[in-house]
């Protein structure tokens, strides 16, 4: 009976000492986790605070001191001291979280500012959670500084926001390209570039069946009066001006564009309002341009008037391209500057076949200039005293492949409209200079021969250069220049080139003496070395005593100025002798001699009929 009660014993012994064993276990454990924890505090830089609801004491560990900059020897502190250590500026908010969190009984978190005693800022985050510990209710938080981590989130947020505004800029500088790249920068007017985008749109959508309405093409009247008298920057005002007046005047899906200079151009949409207000629109809108530009413009604290041109082109009219239709443009611009100051011009049916056939022409130009169709034929000259050859004149002609010979008054007007008149002539000469040569070395006698020279190509800056490349021999060529040339006495360059050919040993002719305005004293200055009365005024000698009066003058002025006179179109036997009897220097004529070919005229100097003093009819 003794044994059991011992047997029991022991069991509760061993179970005591198991026990025992087990809470050394928990609690090493317990040790050990708790070590782990304050390890892992002190690597995050964290402090421990626990706040007492019912006291109102905080009791701080060591980091939390060393966090808001009290001694390390405090414990046990008061809301104030950590409300007072709080940055001014969030003071308020971090109370009023804590307040929240203690009178909801939530857990909790703060970020503010601390200002520690040396005048640093450190910033911390709050960390905290309500529990109930023995029926009181306690507050535990964590508090870690997260300066480092602050300044650099504000380091990235300023980084981030300076990225923005670089973007902004970088974004505000290529819109600013981008606009520069189709605006006029004087009036800030889409530019030819912008109107080059929108043909090349339009474009497309015509391809497509769509079409837009048309185009006005302005050009200022009176602009270049006011860049030379009232000088560039009164030109740039007017500009800005006109441009703001066009704006007026349009819809907002149409365009005032500035092509440069003074033209500008009215791109209308046939989405424009107006348009479909009124089948007319285009026209009316020309005339309220020209109305309203006609009126004084404000220009150097005064006033000045200038003036509208306008060509109109419609794709109702055109049925073609928008490219083209701006040529169409152009072309009744021109036409509206025939007719004089402040008119407009539609392109319609009849200007377009005009149109057409001006580049139908230009196009055989091209060729004939190209492949060698422009072509001299030779008419010869006698002298006025025995009828002995004088010289030779080089006619231009058109050797067309489907007209046949043309002479110039099928296609001159039409050259120099296009800029071409030019070309001609030097076509013509470099075909002289070669027939020359060719001549020479058969061994002719080659004479003097005229050419023709435009007044474009006579005023050139380039003549003299280019003149000096072909190695003219001196005394072989002679340029026939037309009288209208000699009026414009103030151009130094017209001058300084007559001056330099002469040099060159090319002698001067006046062309169509007596029909235009040269004067004396320009024939005194410029010193030519011929006259050639033109055929208007030789034809009626043979039955007009008072044209016989005005041709002896003309000779008779030529004499006086030591200038050799020759008239032209001498036609019959009383235009050889009359003229003769005045003193003419020289005779040509189709009495005389008819102009031929080159091969022709070659035969006529190897057969040495135009050297023995008789006149030949060939």
């Amino acid at each position: 009976m003794i044994i059991a009660p011992m047997l029991a014993s022991a069991f509760l012994i061993h179970q005591r000492h198991e026990y025992i064993d087990v809470l050394s276990e928990q609690k090493g454990d317990l040790h050990r986790q708790s070590r782990r924890l304050h390890l892992a505090m002190e690597a995050a830089g964290a402090g421990v605070w626990e706040f007492d609801v019912d006291k109102k004491t905080i009791i701080w560990d060591a980091r939390m001191n060393e966090l808001y900059g009290y001694p390390p020897s405090f414990r046990e502190h008061y809301h104030t001291d950590w409300a007072a250590r709080i940055h001014p500026e969030d003071r308020e908010r971090a109370e009023a979280d804590f307040e929240a969190g203690v009178g909801g009984r939530v857990h909790f978190r703060s970020v503010y500012r601390i200002l520690l005693p040396n005048g640093g800022i450190r910033h911390v985050r709050s960390l905290a959670n309500i529990i109930q510990f023995k029926g009181r209710t306690k507050i535990v938080g964590v508090n870690w500084d997260v300066t480092e981590e602050t300044e650099m989130q504000k380091s990235i947020e300023a980084a981030n926001q300076n990225l923005k505004e670089k973007n902004f800029e970088i974004e505000l500088a290529r819109q600013r390209v981008e606009f520069l790249a189709h605006h006029d920068a004087l009036t800030e007017l889409p530019n030819r570039r912008f109107l080059d985008q929108r043909l090349e749109e339009h474009k497309v959508s015509y391809a497509a069946g769509e079409a837009f309405a048309g185009v006005l093409q302005i050009d200022l009247d009176g602009f270049k009066t006011v860049n030379d008298t009232l000088g560039h920057f009164a030109g740039d005002n007017i500009l800005n001006q006109v441009g703001n007046i066009l704006r007026t005047l349009i819809d907002d899906q149409d365009h005032v564009i500035r092509l440069g200079g003074d033209e500008f151009i009215i791109f209308i949409s046939r989405k424009s309002k107006s348009f479909f207000a009124q089948e007319n629109h285009l026209q009316t809108l020309a005339e309220k341009i020209i109305r309203r530009l006609s009126l004084p413009l404000s220009v150097s604290n005064g006033k000045i008037t200038i003036g509208a041109s306008i060509g109109i082109a419609t794709d109702a009219i055109s049925t073609t391209t928008p490219q083209n239709i701006l040529r169409d443009a152009d072309v009744a611009l021109y036409e509206a500057k025939i007719l004089g100051r402040g008119q407009f011009q539609l392109c319609d049916a009849e200007l377009r076949r005009t149109l057409d056939r001006k580049n139908s022409f230009l196009s055989e130009i091209e060729i004939a200039l190209t492949e060698g169709q422009m072509i001299p034929y030779y008419q010869p000259q006698y002298s006025g005293s025995d009828l002995s050859f004088f010289g030779v004149e080089a006619l231009a002609r058109w050797n067309h492949p489907t007209r046949g010979l043309l002479t110039p008054k099928d296609f001159l007007e039409n050259a120099k409209e296009i800029g071409r008149d030019a070309d001609i002539d030097r076509a013509i000469l470099l075909c002289v200079l070669a027939d020359r040569i060719s001549w020479q070395k058969a061994g002719a006698i080659v004479p003097r021969i005229s050419v023709n020279v435009s007044a474009r190509q006579i005023a050139s800056p380039h003549i003299l250069d280019d003149l000096a490349k072909l190695d003219i021999p001196r005394g072989s060529i002679c340029f026939e220049l037309v009288e209208s040339i000699f009026m414009d006495d103030e151009n130094q360059m017209l001058k300084d080139n007559v001056a330099g050919i002469k040099d060159m040993g090319i002698e001067i002719e006046i062309d169509d003496f007596g029909t235009g305005f040269a004067s004396i004293v320009a024939l005194q200055k410029l010193r030519p070395m011929r006259l050639k009365i033109d055929n208007q005024l030789v034809t009626p000698i043979s039955f007009s005593p008072s044209a016989r009066k005005i041709v002896a003058s003309l000779i008779e002025i030529g004499r006086s100025l030591d200038i050799e006179v020759i008239a032209e179109g001498i036609e019959t036997q009383f235009h050889i002798d009359t003229l003769r009897s005045m003193g003419c220097h020289a005779l040509q004529g189709y009495a005389l001699c008819r102009p031929m070919s080159g091969d022709s005229f070659f035969e006529l100097l190897v057969r040495d009929k135009i050297h023995v003093g008789k006149v030949t009819t060939s």
